[in-house]
């Protein structure tokens, strides 16, 4: 079978091209300036935001290369609040889901807890042959913004342990009682986290290119 392989510039593996969806054609090495290594933003998040999480995964089932988490959902994005309030956004079998729902205290405990560990120098960009596995998180400690980004192309880059514990629990999280959100609540704009400071970019932009239907478009 012909070895495909793209190089990748900058921190979007996989991606590239797909940010013109935006209406601002940007290279993807600006994306990641000013998002690495857990940098801090003054920017304004909304009251009691606890975080903004997001794992993709570009593997194609029939291709040899699997990814490393089992392929529940391809695409997750999940915001949560402090007061255990949620919105999620994920893919399973070219299928969205949106929902929102509220976690029980001990849930937001146990997230909580989860991202107290993520404290890693972002890695971003390399090339890809088979498939790519990408960690974005958007967490908010005393007031600020911290960003982290982790791509994985080919199982060459394993993520870190801190990262891998995030990404299981959001492909095991069963979303019990939660209600179907409608436009404009449902914009993956809103609940996918960022790729940088700038205020145009969360990571849902790529997503924009792959199935606009899935998601209505709006900013945050």
């Amino acid at each position: 079978m012909k070895t495909r392989m793209i190089a990748v510039v900058g921190f979007v593996v996989g991606f590239g091209g797909l940010i013109a969806d935006m209406g601002q054609a940007q290279s993807t090495g600006a994306q990641l300036n000013g998002s690495l290594n857990g940098l801090q933003s003054s920017e304004q998040t909304p009251t009691n935001l606890l975080a903004r999480l997001s794992y993709d995964s570009t593997y194609v089932t029939d291709e040899r290369g699997q990814p490393h988490f089992s392929q529940n959902f391809s695409r997750i994005c999940f915001e949560v609040y402090r007061d255990g309030r949620y919105r999620i956004s994920r893919m399973a079998l070219g299928r969205m889901e949106n929902l929102r729902g509220t976690l029980p205290e001990e849930q937001v405990s146990q997230v909580a807890s989860l991202l107290k560990k993520v404290d890693f120098d972002s890695k971003g960009g390399g090339i890809v042959r088979q498939g790519s596995e990408t960690f974005v998180a958007e967490i908010v400690r005393g007031g600020q913004t911290a960003r982290f980004i982790w791509v994985d192309p080919d199982h060459h880059r394993p993520f870190p342990d801190a990262a891998e514990s995030v990404i299981r629990w959001l492909q095991e999280f069963k979303a019990q009682g939660a209600t179907a959100l409608t436009a404009p609540e449902s914009s993956t704009m809103q609940i996918c986290p960022r790729m940088s400071d700038r205020p145009v970019q969360p990571v849902a932009a790529v997503w924009m290119g792959i199935g606009r239907g899935c998601a209505a478009a709006g900013g945050r």
